[in-house]
Formats: C-alpha cells, sequence, structure tokens
C-alpha cells in the first residue's frame, strides 16, 4: 500500500514537471516569436520612413503648386513622421534584451528525488511566471506599434494619393 502511494506521489510529481517544462519552452518560443515580429515591423518601419521622407522632398518642391492643400498635408506628413518614431521607439521596448529567468532543463532529465523535483516545480513555476510577465509587457508593447504603424501607413497613403492626384491629374469629361 505504501509504494502504490509512493508510486501515484512520483506519478503526480512527474506529470508536474513535465507539465511545467512544456510551459516553460511554450513560453520562451512565444517570446522568440514576438521578438522576430517586431523586427520585421522595425524593417517595414524603415521603409515606410524613408518612402515618407521622399514625399517630404516632393512637398517641398511643390510648395507653390499645392495651395491650400500644403497645410494639411504638411501636419499629415509631420504626423506620419512622428507616428514613424514612437513605432520604432515601441519596437525597440518589444526587441531588447530583458532578463529573463532561466532554469537547465538539461538537468531535469535525469532521475531525482521527490524533493529536488519539488524544488525543479518550484523554480520552474516562478521561471515561468516572471517570464510570462516579461513577455506580456513586451507582447503589449509591439501591439502599440503594430496599431501605430497602421496610422502611420494610412497616413502615407493619404500623402501619396494627394500628391499623386495634384501631379497627374483626373481630368474627367462628361
Amino acid at each position: 500500500m505504501e509504494s502504490e502511494k509512493d508510486s501515484n506521489k512520483d506519478d503526480y510529481l512527474d506529470t508536474e514537471l513535465s507539465f511545467l517544462k512544456d510551459l516553460f519552452q511554450r513560453e520562451n518560443e512565444r517570446g522568440r516569436s514576438i521578438e522576430s515580429k517586431a523586427t520585421s515591423l522595425l524593417g517595414f518601419t524603415g521603409v515606410m520612413l524613408s518612402l515618407t521622407l521622399g514625399l517630404g522632398k516632393m512637398l517641398i518642391d511643390l510648395e507653390s503648386k499645392l495651395g491650400i492643400l500644403l497645410v494639411p498635408l504638411s501636419i499629415t506628413y509631420v504626423c506620419v513622421v512622428v507616428i514613424s518614431f514612437f513605432i520604432v521607439l515601441f519596437s525597440w521596448l518589444t526587441i531588447k534584451v530583458t532578463y529573463f529567468q532561466d532554469v537547465s532543463l538539461d538537468t531535469l532529465k535525469h532521475e531525482k528525488s521527490d524533493e529536488m523535483k519539488k524544488d525543479w516545480i518550484k523554480s520552474l513555476e516562478k521561471a515561468y511566471l516572471f517570464n510570462l510577465d516579461k513577455t506580456n509587457k513586451r507582447i503589449n508593447n509591439f501591439l502599440i506599434s503594430e496599431k501605430l504603424f497602421v496610422i502611420a501607413t494610412v497616413g502615407f497613403v493619404i500623402i501619396a494619393a494627394m500628391l499623386l492626384l495634384h501631379i497627374f491629374p483626373i481630368n474627367i469629361d462628361c
């Protein structure tokens, strides 16, 4: 009877340890995934910002010809540039190296005593919760930069469309 109770206790500890190892590994993968997405967003922001700066040159060149459109286009241009810098800031906050707790999962593969398993369970749980909090903060920063990217893209499209319509006016004869 006693050995069956010990066996159930071992099974429970092994199951809990296995579950926590899996959670810990998935959380690490989640952190790497969001970092990869933020890096891509930074790249897209760089391309959009360089195109936006090119549109700024067009705004300056066409200043006298734009008339009443100059003020709203200039305001939109400044907003897109400022928003782009915030995108870079929040993406950087997503990517920046932060302290993550790590547990050597290799040492957990060997058969160990119940006390050692309990200690590993506590360590894994603590590290998982710490990393979960850090990853959630990184995801929040990424979501902010992603929403800002959409706003900046809309502003860029508005500026580009207005300039294109001004440079190549559409003549509709009815």
